[in-house]
């Protein structure tokens, strides 16, 4: 995984009672990357935006394996709070066109630890519009030092060029628990992987799991259950895959990378 070191530090300051810096990348009808970091390629502006999105969103590229990962955008969060569940929210969009994909816009939760960026795990949305999309997640004081939200287009291993994905009005609370109605997060390791997938949600049950190749097609199927289910991927041609997991809360996708 990239060292933080190699992360394009921008204005960091310092954030408290959850809030995040600059959520919706404006200053005043500028574009503005305040309060951000990120790795390879500087975020660019797009002048489109959800309804009451101001002027600006900000667009990442997906990292590649034989290029520069991981291409997250992140943002280091203040004073945070341990055993108390923080939800980010904020409007994502994912297009392709006849000749590229997107491989999803995600966001999610982390650390930064030793100097790496460690996720905990991906809510991610393949809608070719702007989609609402929320991130719930519990900090645990032994699993890194620096907490952060991050930003992030997806991983690409072989020859495609995938198309970035869009952010704007991102916002950072504090959350008195998940409500029934909102679909789980999905998790899974390793990505890359090379054998067998984990997935897991954190609450409820996953009804099947589908697996996409590049083409959208359905390259492997398999059943659901209680619990982290495993699917063997051994079998699969190295590529990017999207996994599409349905759950009895709703569906959810993310990509990955079969070595």
């Amino acid at each position: 995984m990239k060292q933080l070191s190699a992360l394009v530090a921008i204005g960091i300051a310092s954030a408290t009672n959850a809030q995040l810096i600059n959520g919706s990348f404006e200053d005043n009808g500028a574009f503005s990357l305040q309060g951000w970091e990120w790795g390879c390629n500087e975020p660019q502006p797009v002048a489109d935006v959800p309804t009451g999105g101001g002027q600006w969103s900000a667009w990442k590229e997906p990292g590649h394996a034989k290029g520069c990962f991981p291409a997250y955008l992140i943002q280091r969060i203040a004073d945070v709070q341990y055993g108390i569940p923080y939800q980010l929210s904020g409007w994502v969009k994912c297009p392709q066109d006849d000749f590229q994909l997107c491989l999803g816009a995600s966001l999610a939760f982390g650390v930064i630890n030793n100097g790496n960026i460690v996720p905990a795990g991906f809510t991610t949305s393949n809608d070719t519009g702007w989609t609402f999309l929320t991130a719930n997640h519990v900090f645990d004081p032994g699993i890194g030092d620096t907490a952060i939200v991050i930003l992030s287009s997806g991983f690409i291993g072989g020859p495609m060029s995938p198309l970035p994905a869009g952010f704007d009005q991102l916002s950072l609370e504090l959350s008195q628990g998940l409500g029934e109605q909102q679909p789980s997060a999905v998790s899974h390791y390793p990505d890359p992987v090379t054998d067998i997938l984990h997935v897991g949600i954190a609450e409820g049950r996953i009804l099947s799991i589908d697996l996409l190749d590049e083409a959208g097609r359905i390259a492997l199927t398999t059943a659901g259950g209680s619990g982290t289910r495993q699917v063997p991927v051994a079998a699969l041609p190295a590529g990017t895959y999207i996994c599409r997991v349905f759950t009895d809360r709703g569906e959810q996708r993310f990509p990955f990378v079969k070595r």
